[in-house]
């Protein structure tokens, strides 16, 4: 194992209402024995050798990232040591409010076995990998982190429109909101559903009513008038209840166009005050005009295209290229916590600009750098 680490620590807690405490991992390839990673609360903590890479994956492990590709591996399994059945990732996340069980820390660990079954816990007490996700999306608000690696940043001009929205979306929170969006409108089409199931039952019961009322005479036996009765109140009470859901779907539709017109207009405001850092940032990093494209008639589902690129760009160029949207990305939704991964290689003829917007950065952000050289930073 070939790692060293230092940090430029700011240690603020207002300035960051979440950080990574400490990762405790074994089991992996390059981290066969168990080794813990101690996090600086505020500021940039810098990880050279040659491993910094995997460790740099195993972070997106331990974060509950299940996609292979982001994992620079083709199956879980290749993750874990020759000699060892499982690899194991714990990491300690705080919080400057409470966010779990009346604490403010959480402990969530990993397991991945040959087998390919997986083991999961909370603060020790096992679970679910939704109830992780759940956790870390609805209360700890793990979309706060941005995580940006090299093969991002290579692949970022070849990415489809609607990639690359994603890649925006998730640290400036409009993801967040998209997912709420998604649960109001079918909460909405549940209840329209369950509305139209009970005019069905009403006319149902008017057409019963109708049927007996006109068999009807003025001997009507008991059973006869009990069964009518049992009709109109069964009648009645699918009428209130309908009226109540109309009431909810009234309040749910609002707070849905609410919500909407929010999410329209963060998307609308935070574009633009994007696509002009990016045009400043490609400037500084490529030398070259250019600029973002969304399509405001569509906001919510737009994707984003770049716009003034050549056509033919060097493995360099395009990497600058992701330099610049990051940059601009970070400047835009300051996310609190930053996981990036430098080529040493790659990244040289970027070397100056890179060290100056990560330092620029790291007094309000915690930024995790994974540098498989050695810069010095």
């Amino acid at each position: 194992m070939s790692i060293g680490y230092g940090q430029i620590c700011y240690w603020s807690k207002e300035n960051g209402p979440m950080h990574l405490k400490h990762l405790e991992l074994h089991g992996f390839k390059s981290f066969p024995d168990r080794t813990v990673i101690e996090c600086a609360n505020i500021g940039l903590q810098v990880f050279t050798g040659n491993d910094s890479s995997d460790l740099f994956n195993i972070f997106r492990f331990a974060l509950m990232e299940t996609r292979v590709r982001n994992l620079d591996c083709n199956k879980l399994v290749e993750m874990i040591c020759d000699e060892h059945a499982y690899n194991e990732a714990n990491i300690k996340i705080e919080h400057a409010e409470t966010i779990y069980d009346g604490s403010t820390s959480i402990h969530i660990r990993r397991r991945y076995f040959r087998s390919g079954e997986s083991e999961y816990l909370i603060n020790w007490l096992p679970c679910r990998l939704t109830d992780i996700k759940n956790l870390l999306d609805k209360q700890i608000s793990v979309e706060s982190i941005s995580v940006w690696g090299s093969y991002d940043r290579k692949r970022f001009v070849d990415l489809a429109p609607e990639i690359r929205r994603r890649l925006w979306d998730i640290p400036l929170g409009v993801k967040k909101k998209m997912k709420k969006l998604s649960l109001q409108s079918k909460s909405i089409w549940d209840k329209k559903f369950e509305m139209e199931w009970m005019e069905k039952q009403l006319k149902d019961l008017s057409k019963q009513l109708y049927t007996s009322n006109n068999k009807a005479s003025i001997d009507w036996p008991e059973n006869q008038v009990e069964y009518i009765k049992k009709i109109q109140h069964r009648r009645d009470s699918i009428i209130e209840e309908y009226n109540t859901f109309r009431e909810s779907l009234e309040r749910m539709e609002k707070e849905h166009a609410e919500l909407q017109g929010e999410v329209v207009l963060l998307i609308e405001t935070e574009f633009q005050r994007l696509n002009q850092v990016f045009i400043q940032q490609m400037r500084h990093w490529t030398g070259k005009s250019a600029k973002l494209v969304l399509d405001l008639n569509i906001p919510l589902i737009s994707g984003i295209s770049i716009d003034g690129l050549p056509d033919s760009m060097s493995l360099e160029e395009r990497n600058a290229v992701g330099w610049a949207f990051w940059t601009a990305c970070m400047t835009v939704a300051k996310p609190p916590i930053s996981l990036v991964q430098i080529d040493s290689k790659l990244d040289e003829p970027h070397k100056e600009q890179i060290l100056t917007i990560l330092n620029e950065l790291s007094p309000n952000t915690q930024i995790l750098v994974f540098n498989n050289g050695s810069w010095t930073l």
